[in-house]
């Protein structure tokens, strides 16, 4: 599968996906402080930037995505803020006064105190380094404080798959700065005046492609699988703006300068749509085994299709599970044979209500091997009562 504007259109050909029990294989990615870990330093500099608010610090914090290794000293932390009214700090003779500093050694717990001083003195020596070298120092310690180690720890609070994923990207993250150390020390004039901004800003640059475990359907950006020999091939949503290529030699010329050198701006989008069509293999009976699509009505609007294409053939959707379902609860159409996963889900979740609020000893559990069929019966049966 390939999609033009992967970015808006992923989420909902995911959701689709587990609908229908489809394992997707996804090759594309976004940038490292996009993902709920990689937005740590991105927050850290939020929090330094309000002299730790309650709302920078909270989403901080509560991040669960970030594998804090004490979670419910944080939860702690900010429960004691929110009861104490820790909002913003704020200036007293032209001294800045923080509300969590203060209203701790007031009345907070000890070891409370000293975790908010330690995460706080962490925050800003990372901040407010002056060399990569100096900035790889203080975030490995703080990594060591207060993250866990993903080689000998998981954090209990969390599913070990979202611990898993954090560690790679925040280990991803590092690698990006040990090339950035290696850069400063062959080239040491080069090192900009706020090492950790400009950390920043390549994270958010940087793109991720989280690895894939499991098999399944590959989903593609638009023209990165182009000349892939794959059985099949499939273009989602083919408009003209979206399978639009344009190459500008020496694009960085003002349009009168590339004029005088004879350079042309090259459309190439349907050379990419001939490179997908071409690179298919064969099916059995002659079919070349590339389609594509194109909505008649797109987030943006009305789309016009690529002008490549010349014959439409719409096709009108098979009745599938789901539709059989709603038909025999609204019509007592005849029950589907099988049922998706998430259907069989609901299924299960709805019984065991059922069971739960009739508080009835008589009703019998459920098994995994319960059929539909069996499943209807004993509800109906249930409902009755």
């Amino acid at each position: 599968i390939n999609i033009p504007d992967i970015d808006n259109i992923l989420p909902y050909i995911t959701k689709e996906a587990r609908l229908y029990d489809i394992p997707l294989h996804i090759h594309t990615g976004k940038a490292l402080a996009s993902y709920g870990s990689g937005r740590l330093f991105t927050l850290i500099n939020e929090c330094v930037q309000s002299n730790c608010t309650f709302i920078a610090l909270k989403t901080l914090l509560l991040n669960e995505k970030i594998p804090w290794r004490r979670m419910q000293t944080n939860k702690a932390l900010i429960e004691f803020g929110i009861n104490n009214h820790c909002v913003s700090g704020y200036f007293e003779d032209a001294r800045f006064i923080d509300i969590w500093e203060k209203t701790l050694q007031v009345s907070g717990p000890s070891d409370l105190a000293s975790y908010y001083l330690k995460l706080k003195r962490a925050m800003f020596n990372i901040t407010r380094t002056k060399t990569f070298a100096d900035l790889k120092k203080w975030v490995f310690d703080f990594r060591k404080n207060f993250l866990t180690d993903p080689d000998t720890s998981v954090n209990a609070d969390f599913e070990y798959n979202i611990v898993s994923e954090s560690d790679m990207i925040i280990s991803r993250c590092l690698e990006e700065l040990n090339n950035l150390v290696s850069i400063e020390k062959k080239f040491p004039f080069l090192t900009p005046d706020r090492p950790f901004t400009f950390f920043i800003m390549l994270l958010k640059k940087k793109k991720y492609v989280p690895r894939e475990s499991e098999k399944g359907v590959n989903v593609f950006d638009y023209r990165v699988a182009a000349a892939a020999p794959f059985k099949c091939h499939f273009i989602m949503n083919v408009t003209q703006s979206s399978s639009s290529v344009l190459y500008q030699p020496l694009k960085f010329l003002n349009p009168d300068k590339r004029t005088q050198l004879g350079l042309e701006d090259v459309a190439a989008g349907e050379d990419f749509l001939y490179a997908y069509k071409a690179s298919v293999q064969e099916s059995v009976n002659g079919d070349d085994n590339f389609y594509a699509s194109c909505a008649k009505h797109t987030f943006s609007g009305w789309p016009i299709p690529s002008s490549v294409f010349t014959k439409l053939e719409p096709t009108v959707p098979k009745k599938d599970q789901y539709n059989g379902e709603a038909l025999f609860w609204a019509e007592n159409k005849p029950f589907p044979a099988a049922l998706f996963k998430v259907q069989k889900k609901g299924f299960d979740t709805w019984y065991k209500t059922i069971a739960v609020s009739k508080q009835n000893s008589s009703h019998t559990p459920v098994k995994p091997d319960m059929t539909p069929q069996v499943y209807l019966q004993k509800i109906t049966k249930m409902t009755e009562k």
